[in-house]
C-alpha cells in the first residue's frame, strides 16, 4: 500500500500516475496470487543440516527447493524466499512460537552456515 501511495504522490501527470498505480496493483495482485497458490500447495518446509530445503506437499512427496537471496532470519521471525523444483518461487513468513523451540534454534544454526 505504501508503494501505491508513493506512486500516487509523485509529481507526474495524472495519466502517468494512474498508469503506474494500475501496473503496481496488477503486479502486486499477481505476486499475491502466486504466494497464495504455494501456500495452498505446500504444507511444511524441512531444512536439513547441509542447507538443503524440502517443501512437503499436502498430497504428494517432498520436492527440493533452493533458498533465494533476500531471505532474512532474525531472533524470533524470518522471511524466507524459496524456489521449488518446478522453478516457481515463493516466500514464507516464519516465526518462533517460543524462544525455547528446538526447531527454531536448529533453523538459526543452519542459517548461520548457509
Amino acid at each position: 500500500m505504501l508503494g501505491l501511495l508513493c506512486l500516487l504522490l509523485m509529481p507526474l501527470a495524472p495519466a502517468w500516475r494512474a498508469s503506474a498505480a494500475f501496473l503496481w496493483l496488477a503486479s502486486s495482485a499477481r505476486e499475491i496470487r502466486k504466494f497464495r497458490q504455494h501456500y495452498i500447495t505446500f504444507s511444511h518446509m524441512r531444512f536439513h543440516a547441509g542447507g538443503n530445503v524440502e517443501l512437503l506437499r499436502r498430497e504428494q512427496a517432498a520436492t527440493a527447493a533452493v533458498i533465494l537471496p533476500g531471505s532474512v532470519l532474525l531472533g524470533n521471525a524470518g522471511w524466507i524466499r524459496l524456489r521449488s523444483g518446478d522453478a516457481a518461487s515463493c516466500a514464507e513468513l516464519v516465526s518462533a512460537k517460543t524462544q525455547e523451540s528446538k526447531q527454531w534454534r536448529r533453523l538459526q544454526v543452519i542459517w548461520r552456515h548457509l
